[in-house]
């Protein structure tokens, strides 16, 4: 049978689950938000930023309990890794008709 510590132990462990989830909703509704407001910016602003009003949207359909402002920075950070690789491209591509001029 159950010991009589047992049903204190598992209310325990139930609420502390509950208060968990609680939060995590909490959370991703403030993110969500943050979110929804970058949506309001204009095209230049978001550039700014290095985002598009795509990205903006597509964090907006990620699952309820996904942190879209991650979502968002991971493409900000996708972003100024292919414009630094296409400058650099560039800058490749301009050397070369540099020293034959």
């Amino acid at each position: 049978m159950h010991s009589p510590n047992s049903a204190p132990s598992v209310f325990a462990a139930v609420t502390s689950a509950a208060i968990r989830f609680a939060t995590r909703l909490r959370e991703a509704g403030e993110h969500r938000r943050v979110v929804h407001s970058l949506a309001s910016l204009d095209d230049h602003m978001l550039r700014d930023i290095g985002l598009t009003r795509f990205d903006v949207a597509a964090a907006l359909v990620e699952p309820a309990l996904t942190d879209g402002t991650l979502v968002l920075a991971e493409r900000a950070r996708e972003q100024r890794q292919n414009q630094r690789a296409l400058a650099q491209e560039a800058q490749a591509w301009a050397a070369p008709a540099k020293r034959a001029a």
